[in-house]
């Protein structure tokens, strides 16, 4: 532990000084994980119904980090901690497991504390813990395993449907639901796990703890806020079911495979997203 702490002193100069180590650390870290990050954007780009916004969280995420490590350029300096090898070294042991099985979960996973622990070691705890946030931000770029998925997919599925066949019957038009498959007079329509809403809703806790962060409006309103992103992406998807429902009633389940469909996810993406910024906009002005 000694030797540990005479290692951390030289990098304990200031934010300027270590900024070239902790470059090469990273560039290090992007060849190691590279096959990973390949992996990560196929994913990305597979469609609006899966992960799509992981792509914009990368970015998000390190202009954060680089405007709070621009903030603490004038603050007193720390040595890095070498604590950070307890989080880095189990991190890239999970990639290097991952890359004989080649799940590329793991590996995705061991991202979050492998950038953890470069940061300890190169920045000292103090700093870490001020971009503590947007690196565990990250998390949100990641596919949600099936296995964990599975349970609030169906839970979804079951809430669009139901909410739909509401807003159909509304309209005084006919529609008979069973479980979560649509009969409509020209068409049944089954919504699925693509279209559960469950992107949305990860897009929307996204955006919303992105904004709670940059603003602290306090405990009960920021579980207020979070409780709120699940009613606008479930309100946001079963406006959109309901609109392909109507849709198919019209011209045919053949819509359906039109450009109409892949756009109706990205009008989602705005009315949740739209929604939540409502909503954190009124209560930053009743804080305030």
């Amino acid at each position: 532990m000694n030797k540990l702490k005479k290692w951390s002193k030289p990098i304990g100069l200031s934010v300027s000084t270590r900024l070239g180590p902790l470059i090469l650390a990273g560039l290090l870290f992007l060849m190691i994980y590279a096959p990973t990050i390949a992996w990560l954007w196929k994913r990305w780009m597979m469609g609006v119904w899966y992960n799509a916004h992981g792509v914009l969280v990368a970015p998000i995420s390190f202009y954060i980090i680089f405007r709070k490590l621009r903030d603490a350029k004038e603050k007193k300096a720390e040595a890095g901690d070498p604590i950070g090898f307890v989080l880095l070294i189990p991190a890239l042991l999970l990639h290097l497991i991952d890359t004989s099985l080649w799940f590329q979960i793991l590996s995705a996973i061991s991202l979050i504390p492998a950038l953890l622990g470069i940061f300890l070691l190169f920045l000292g705890r103090s700093r870490t813990l001020e971009v503590c946030f947007p690196i565990l931000l990250l998390g949100f770029m990641i596919p949600v395993p099936s296995v964990v998925s599975q349970p609030v997919l169906t839970f979804l599925r079951h809430l669009s449907a139901i909410g739909t066949e509401m807003l159909i019957q509304a309209a005084n038009r006919p529609v008979l639901r069973m479980g979560t498959v649509l009969e409509l007079p020209t068409a049944s329509i089954n919504i699925g796990d693509p279209c559960s809403g469950f992107a949305t809703l990860s897009a929307t806790l996204l955006f919303t703890g992105i904004i709670l962060y940059l603003w602290y409006p306090g405990r009960g309103r920021v579980l207020l806020m979070v409780g709120l992103s699940f009613i606008v992406a479930v309100f946001a998807n079963i406006l959109r079911c309901t609109m392909l429902s109507f849709l198919v009633m019209e011209y045919d389940v053949d819509i359906l495979h039109t450009f109409l469909h892949p756009l109706s996810g990205y009008l989602t993406y705005a009315i949740a997203i739209g929604l939540q910024s409502v909503f954190l906009w009124t209560f930053k002005r009743n804080n305030s």
